[in-house]
């Protein structure tokens, strides 16, 4: 039971088990995003849209070790969640 539970945390967005490299798609998202908010203690939340055009809502705590992060978890947002990040885009403009 912990072994598959230590499995499934290891995962990334990708649904592949692998510590490094992150997964492209987070990758996209950390490098570009449309949003980074202060999230608890020291996290940080990355809102952007993948090359692909996936909007992915990506949550990490840099790492001390320059242009490292480590990621805690990324989603796929939902409708209501798009919708919000869209009508904030087309206000900026």
């Amino acid at each position: 039971m912990i072994a598959k539970q230590q499995d499934r945390a290891r995962r990334s967005f990708c649904g592949t088990p692998r510590a490094l490299p992150v997964c492209p798609e987070v990758e996209d998202i950390l490098n570009r995003p449309l949003q980074d908010i202060r999230g608890r203690d020291d996290s940080r939340i990355a809102i952007g849209q993948t090359g692909e055009g996936r909007y992915l809502r990506v949550i990490y705590v840099p790492d001390p070790v320059p242009d490292s992060v480590f990621v805690i978890t990324a989603y796929e947002l939902g409708p209501k969640a798009k919708r919000a990040i869209r009508r904030r885009r087309k206000k900026k403009r």
